[in-house]
């Protein structure tokens, strides 16, 4: 019964509730991005696998990055401050990344830096 009651507290918590959907919404994106990627890479932007990874790499080294300096910046700041701006900077990444698939594919560099950009914000969250 304890451990119901205890489930309870947890699923009507709305600050966990807004923490946990803030972070399915940010990993989503990376899940995309690895369901779609390599086709998106290698087969309609006509880049070489070894591009892909490169392009892999830099998107996940950016959230690795932000991540170890999430170390850092916890000591200093307001988790509730960090968590805002990780997904203000995740959100402008993910527009940035939308607006150049639709507008500038041509220069898929664009995209790739987005990424990097939802991938760096999504490290502090």
């Amino acid at each position: 019964a304890k451990l119901l009651h205890d489930y309870r507290k947890i699923l009507f918590n709305s600050q966990f509730l807004r923490y946990t959907l803030a972070f399915c919404l940010i990993f989503s994106g990376f899940i995309a991005w690895i369901a779609v990627g390599p086709f998106l890479v290698v087969d309609i932007m006509k880049a070489s696998a070894i591009q892909f990874g490169i392009y892999q790499a830099l998107i996940f080294g950016s959230f690795a990055f932000s991540a170890q300096l999430l170390q850092r910046l916890i000591h200093r700041y307001p988790v509730q401050r960090i968590i805002s701006v990780g997904l203000s900077i995740a959100v402008i990444g993910a527009g940035l990344a939308m607006l150049a698939s639709w507008l500038a594919m041509a220069h898929f560099i664009y995209f790739i830096i987005g990424l990097m950009i939802y991938g760096a914000g999504s490290g502090l969250v």
